[in-house]
């Protein structure tokens, strides 16, 4: 088992976890207590911070508290070591305030993501972003691997027009994770989303504004109507 089999791996957990598989979780942390991890494949998958939630939620289980117990101890001192390595030549990583910084989880939640999902609902994280895909003359955005998904609005634009009343990148409390979230839209920053917002009115405001929305009203639904729902995955809190 090569560690290019972390990402298939890490989407494998997600999916068992999401549908409640105790056994095929069980296999998956035996796989990969045989690779050979690195700080990259942790910050693209964010596997740590699946393994957290798995040993939270199966603490009846002897088997799977020992498994993520000692993968989660690897994985941490592997981070600590290549943060410390680093230390004198890079900045230190911005995290939430309101998350330990102690956490395995933390550790590996990282800045540059992107989820794709296939036909059969899995989940794919990958290494560094995508370009921004092509129009077709209808002014929609076709993505190659998903073409019944046509938006045409990129992510800047809606928060441009105010769609979530300036509230989308707003500290959370996530019942998924079961973690504080604050300051996430900082991932984005360097790819000038903001430029032309307010940021603490139009991204990270606790309250909805109807004025920031485009047609100055309030709508959609609140975080706990998606949660309840279904609709959110641990892979990301914000939906």
């Amino acid at each position: 088992m090569s560690n290019e089999d972390v990402p298939r791996l890490a989407s494998q957990l997600t999916k068992a976890f999401d549908e409640n598989h105790e056994e095929t979780i069980l296999d998956i942390l035996n796989v990969l207590t045989h690779v050979k991890m690195t700080v990259e494949l942790l910050r693209a998958t964010m596997v740590g911070k699946t393994l957290t939630q798995v040993k939270k939620k199966y603490t009846n289980s002897s088997q799977i508290q020992s498994k993520a117990q000692h993968l989660l101890g690897m994985w941490k001192e592997l981070a600590g070591v290549a943060t410390s390595s680093a230390a004198d030549s890079k900045p230190k990583p911005t995290f939430s305030n309101t998350v330990s910084k102690d956490s395995a989880e933390e550790s590996v939640k990282a800045a540059s993501k992107e989820i794709i999902r296939n036909r059969e609902g899995h989940v794919q994280v990958l290494a560094k972003r995508m370009p921004l895909p092509e129009r077709n003359s209808e002014n929609e955005l076709i993505f190659a691997d998903y073409k019944e998904f046509k938006p045409n609005l990129t992510p800047q634009e809606i928060m441009e027009m105010g769609s979530f009343g300036g509230t989308y990148f707003r500290p959370i409390h996530s019942s998924v994770t079961g973690l504080n979230y604050k300051d996430e839209h900082k991932e984005f920053e360097d790819l000038g989303w903001y430029s032309k917002l307010n940021i603490k009115k139009m991204v990270t405001s606790s309250t909805y504004n109807n004025d920031v929305n485009k047609f100055n009203c309030s709508c959609g639904g609140s975080l706990e109507m998606w949660e309840t729902s279904n609709w959110i995955t641990s892979i990301d809190p914000y939906g």
